[in-house]
């Protein structure tokens, strides 16, 4: 889907810097290519049309950079590292991935209107709320939550404390929740 946002007019507009020597030499088109076969959807028609692609001008390498940054910042790869691989500015990826959402929000009610299955329509919406706060699958249903002074890191923490819902939240105590390693060893050494 980040592909296909990517490819749309719409993307045109989003932003992002570029120079003539990363767009000959970065080979997005390649790194895009080489997804779909890690992931085994290469065969998807969406990268069946990028792989004909004999060259690719620097808007349609600049797109394809974009659903790079937008994939990695879904995959949780730090911020920084992300704006330092794809040498952009402080800020840059948060705000492609807002506009992305946007997209992403938009492509879910056309695939709604569409008639496409409650839970294809669900995953889209997803994807829009991953873009949001830059998180995997398992922290969608806290993020869903909207709970305050809970971003990316929060998030991350909580799914990884095994606490992926709001049922798991009401479940865990006070103390797991405020607790950390650091903590815990600071009273053990009192």
């Amino acid at each position: 889907m980040l592909v296909i946002a990517a490819r749309s007019r719409d993307a045109e507009d989003i932003y992002v810097t570029m120079s003539t020597d990363e767009n000959r030499r970065a080979g997005y088109r390649e790194k895009i290519l080489g997804r779909a076969r890690s992931r085994e959807i290469a065969h998807w028609t969406v990268f069946q049309a990028v792989a004909k692609e004999a060259h690719c001008i620097y808007e349609v390498n600049k797109r394809y950079k974009l659903a790079l940054m937008m994939d990695d910042w879904i995959a949780e790869l730090p911020i920084k590292k992300i704006e330092q691989g794809y040498k952009v500015w402080g800020g840059a990826v948060r705000r492609v991935a807002e506009e992305f959402d946007w997209l992403l929000h938009g492509m879910a009610l056309v695939c709604e209107t569409e008639g496409w299955g409650e839970k294809q329509v669900e995953r889209v919406h997803d994807l829009s709320l991953r873009l949001t706060f830059g998180i995997q699958t398992d922290a969608v249903e806290l993020a869903r939550l909207k709970l305050p002074g809970t971003g990316r890191s929060v998030l991350r923490k909580l799914a990884d404390a095994g606490i992926s819902d709001q049922n798991a939240l009401e479940a865990t105590t006070e103390d797991r929740l405020c607790g950390s390693p650091r903590t815990q060893d600071r009273q053990e050494a009192v």
